[in-house]
């Protein structure tokens, strides 16, 4: 209990009464990390959530929006989230000290009897679907943003409504997800010149409002594959967790109950729906959707045109009386040919990388190897795990053909390599980390995320094995409004201050990519301050200045710069741009304009914008027949941004004589 009211509720009343819901949020944010006892602080948060959900701008109420669930929501659904909602704004209208707390409650009455409503209801969908059909024509069509834009008083509306969030949960999406969320497509390019650059966006199939109750997913293991299944029981609307009831394998013979017993993964089989098995987990865990709905038992097997992994070196019994050889096989991808029916034989073919993409893998033309070839059906334990993939029409991006896939980068097995630089460009700096260099407390960037960069960090515990370390992650902490809306923006934060998580891991060297030199805060020393060093290279979005929005993030380009200044509160940090080296992928030199280097100065507010530190050393002398200049930096191959813009930073560049 906290009897006295922090002044920052007064701040956020303001705000609210000003229209700026979303500047009062994230206020009643910081309020509640500092005052957790506060009373009636969740309901607050309601009343402010709720009064900005309604002010998004493709409808002047979206019901959907006020009551936090989708379109496809069922009527208890509607009245779980409509109960709760009224239960925390309710109190706070009562008291009548809080602006528009009355609007917020008569809204979710609205919402409830609408949405209850199936005349009206069908009214309301059709309604929304006509706007939000004009809405997605204003992101995608000029001259239809023009017209959208003349129900706003100007042009700086229209883009509030355009790039606006809302809340579900505890994120914040924005409103161009909500048209993805809603069944709108997003056109992508036919053609893009950055081979590296990913075309289908497997987050998609993850999206919030992709999960219900009853479906079957699969999930990331210990070894962060997708080789666990489960079945969603229960959806926490509020912390956006998942309940969850784990598979397991049906074991018939000797074998199968041998190896289920050593510990090893099952992915092939009948599975049972095992309720005395359940946890809580987060959405970060799911892979891919297995079934829409289950009876108490299933069947997961590989079916034709999917694409799986299997084990290269297959050596059951050995790994039976030694499970831990399992987890160094090497894998290998395959298409799947022939599915099985019927304890019928799974024809398969070799899928190999193609050369200069990440992500794309074709089948094997090597003559000199059998890439078609048949699983038994009593084998199937040799499947690893099913990859979510993408299969191309040979339209969609130059250089692809028709049946290639692009497959989700998350469920590809350590043992697929990954393109390394030609033996002219000189060996990578990727490191062989030995597990001497851990040492605890040590805080290093891994590998992670979406695009695998290294832009999220841990604090080292201890050495697990030979090849494992136990580290547990830091998650940000925001002090700048800028970075505050940053992180509800479910955005990566890689500069300013963060703290120790509650997440412990256990990684393989190879998802270490630098130790990180920071200073640690707070009377406890509890905090870690991350901010780039002079002589450091790290890549940054391309355009970044006042009209930038977080959402812009997702599908921006970034460039590399070089830091040549120590990072100040005062001045921020100043950066040197950087560009390719003629023929070279992983050589940068600073770029000149007239005789000048061009310089940018980044500002504290804006050191949001910077992605991740590329592990770089300077080049002091290579063959002039190499084209390569003296002082320019050759920089770690797997740290590259998918896609560098060759394009200046912004228009706030500056130029400096080069001495």
């Amino acid at each position: 209990m906290v009897d006295v009211v922090p002044k920052e509720i007064e701040e956020a009343k303001e705000k609210i009464s000003g229209g700026d819901y979303l500047g009062a949020r994230n206020i009643l944010l910081q309020v509640k990390r500092n005052f957790p006892a506060l009373d009636d602080i969740s309901g607050i948060l309601a009343v402010c959530d709720t009064l900005f959900s309604a002010s998004l701008g493709f409808m002047d109420c979206d019901f959907y929006f006020v009551l936090q669930i989708p379109p496809e929501a069922t009527n208890s659904e509607i009245e779980a989230s409509y109960n709760k909602l009224t239960s925390l704004i309710e109190p706070i209208a009562n008291a009548n000290n809080f602006p528009a707390a009355a609007s917020a409650l008569r809204m979710v009455q609205d919402a409830y009897s609408g949405l209850l409503n199936p005349e009206q209801r069908k009214v309301f969908d059709d309604k929304r679907a006509r706007k939000l059909e004009c809405y997605a024509s204003g992101i995608l069509d000029s001259e239809a943003t023009e017209t959208l834009c003349q129900t706003h008083e100007n042009s700086s509306s229209c883009e509030s409504s355009k790039m606006g969030t809302y809340k579900a949960g505890d994120d914040m999406i924005t409103d161009a997800e909500v048209s993805i969320n809603l069944g709108e497509t997003q056109p992508q390019s036919s053609c893009l010149k950055d081979c590296n650059q990913d075309y289908y966006n497997f987050v998609d199939a993850r999206k919030r409002d992709i999960y219900s109750v009853g479906q079957i997913w699969a999930t990331y293991d210990e070894e962060d594959l997708p080789r666990k299944y489960a079945q969603i029981t229960w959806i926490d609307e509020s912390s956006f967790r998942l309940f969850v009831s784990w598979l397991n394998p049906l074991r018939v013979t000797a074998h199968e109950r041998k190896w289920y017993e050593a510990k090893m993964p099952v992915v092939c089989g009948v599975f049972n729906l095992d309720g005395n098995v359940t946890a809580w987990v987060e959405p970060t865990l799911f892979s891919h959707l297995i079934s829409a709905h289950a009876s108490e038992q299933v069947g997961i097997y590989p079916q034709s045109g999917e694409v799986w992994a299997i084990y290269k070196d297959w050596r059951p019994m050995e790994w039976l009386s030694n499970p831990k050889a399992r987890k160094e096989c090497r894998l290998e991808i395959v298409e799947i040919i022939d599915g099985y029916f019927n304890l019928s034989d799974v024809v398969v073919k070799r899928l190999v990388k193609v050369e200069g993409f990440k992500t794309v893998f074709r089948r094997s033309m090597d003559k000199d190897s059998d890439h078609t070839f048949a699983i038994p059906a009593k084998s199937l334990y040799k499947f690893s795990h099913k990859i979510p993939a993408y299969r191309f029409s040979g339209q969609e991006i130059d250089g692809i053909s028709e049946g290639m896939f692009q497959l989700d980068h998350l469920a590809l097995p350590n043992a697929i390599p990954v393109p390394k630089p030609s033996a002219a460009e000189a060996k990578s700096l990727k490191h062989k980390w030995s597990i001497a260099e851990f040492s605890p407390e040590q805080v290093w960037a891994i590998y992670k995320g979406q695009d695998l960069m290294p832009r999220r960090y841990v604090v080292v515990n201890n050495a697990v094995s030979w090849n494992k370390v136990s580290v547990t992650l830091l998650e940000p902490f925001p002090m700048l409004v800028e970075e505050i809306s940053w992180v509800q923006s479910n955005l990566p934060l890689a500069t300013g201050s963060f703290k120790r998580g509650e997440t412990r891991l256990d990684l393989d060297l190879s998802r270490f990519s630098h130790s990180v030199n920071c200073e640690k805060m707070g009377e406890d020393q509890s905090l870690y301050r991350i901010y780039p060093k002079k002589g450091e290279v790290w890549a940054i979005y391309k355009n970044f200045d006042g009209s930038r929005k977080p959402a812009d993030v997702n599908s921006d380009q970034c460039r590399l710069v070089e830091t040549v200044t120590d990072f100040s509160e005062e001045s921020g940090v100043m950066a040197v741009s950087l560009i390719e080296v003629p023929g070279w992928n992983s050589f940068f030199q600073r770029q000149q304009q007239d005789g000048y280097r061009v310089s940018h100065t980044v500002s504290r507010k804006e050191m949001i914008f910077f992605s991740h530190q590329v592990p770089a050393h300077t080049v002091e002398g290579i063959d002039d027949s190499h084209g390569i200049p003296k002082g320019s930096w050759h920089v770690e191959p797997d740290a590259l941004p998918l896609t560098i813009s060759t394009l200046e930073l912004s228009c706030h560049s500056t130029a400096f004589m080069l001495f």
